[in-house]
């Protein structure tokens, strides 16, 4: 009787006979396939997820659609397949607890193998892919270790002129654009583009989600609208002794934590000038989600303002502002 480790084996490699016969008559019907195959090495991983490399507010992003789960070969290796637009970046993560890690990795059309190594607390990526050797060497040109880190704007900038068909750059930015609220900078990165990648749907989503085309205003102080539909102006407020501007999500846990403090705040300094205007986005979070916790928090006694499309002056009030990270009240 055939041993199963035999039978394993040899299931392998009929599967990537079949892989590498049918890919060129898959690619016939369908022009975008990809299957990656993912070894995980001096981790012990049960089950391997992947999944979108960005927030859920940024899910037109996505190029990358997964036609099945993941799939265990043998131990510690996966295999995946799916559909993509063009390069994309996807995340690994593990489906159990055996380990705890979430890599960001780029993907490309056809068969890709990808290594995933442990070294002492940390996962490194090794892979022969060209869209992966980019992504390493942008790393290094940009001195950093992920695109998840801050980027300097100028050499990000020098990047996309030298390569404007880089689909590495245009995911970079989609992290930092939140870094980048300010015209000169934010326009001339998008400019530098080529039309290979101003055609994608990531780019058009992108730039409108960023960078929207402004409705003209006789008041440039105007915030938008609260929840009860009154439209919200700084303007309003000139003459208070402090307007505070608190930046925060539903997800947000140090953002919720802080409620308590701002009441107290609130309830203390209001009567002598201080006003608080509270600001959602829906960048980061869904309106429902947001009103529904704004009464579960009970935080009604000031203002409270959700940032959304159509902008009623110019971008995401984030964005306006500046605002790279949350909650933006203090300690």
């Amino acid at each position: 009787m055939l041993s199963q480790k035999w039978v394993n084996r040899n299931n392998e490699k009929f599967l990537f006979f079949l892989i590498f016969i049918l890919l060129p008559f898959y690619s016939i019907c369908q022009q975008h396939l990809f299957i990656l195959k993912i070894h995980v090495i001096h981790s012990p991983v049960k089950i391997l997820g992947i999944g979108e490399a960005y927030w859920w507010a940024f899910k037109p992003l996505h190029a990358a659609k997964l036609k099945s789960d993941s799939s265990n070969i043998d131990q510690n290796t996966f295999l995946f397949e799916g559909t993509t637009l063009y390069p994309t970046a996807v995340r690994l993560y593990p489906r159990d607890k055996s380990a705890f890690f979430n890599k960001l990795i780029f993907i490309d059309t056809g068969y890709q193998e990808i290594t995933l190594i442990k070294k002492d607390s940390s996962y490194t990526i090794k892979s022969g892919t060209a869209i992966e050797e980019e992504h390493k060497k942008f790393l290094h040109e940009m001195g950093i270790k992920t695109i998840d880190d801050e980027i300097d704007g100028e050499k990000l900038l020098a990047y996309v002129q030298k390569h404007p068909d880089s689909y590495i750059a245009l995911f970079a930015v989609f992290n930092q654009a939140d870094r980048y609220p300010y015209r000169n900078i934010f326009n001339k990165i998008n400019d530098a583009f080529g039309e290979k990648i101003k055609h994608t749907k990531a780019f058009e989503y992108y730039t409108n989600k960023y960078d929207p085309k402004s409705t003209a205003t006789a008041d440039p102080d105007l915030l938008g609208k609260s929840i009860t539909g009154k439209e919200i102006s700084l303007a309003d407020f000139r003459g208070k002794s402090y307007v505070l501007l608190d930046f925060w999500a539903t997800w947000c846990a140090p953002c919720l934590k802080m409620m308590p403090h701002l009441k107290e705040l609130y309830q203390k300094y209001h009567s002598k000038g201080l006003e608080i205007i509270s600001v959602g986005s829906s960048l980061s979070d869904s309106k429902e989600a947001w009103g529904k916790t704004m009464k579960k928090e009970g935080i009604e006694s000031w203002i409270n303002v959700f940032s959304e499309p159509p902008y009623t002056n110019g971008p995401d009030l984030g964005i306006k502002y500046g605002i790279t990270e949350i909650p933006t009240s203090p300690d």
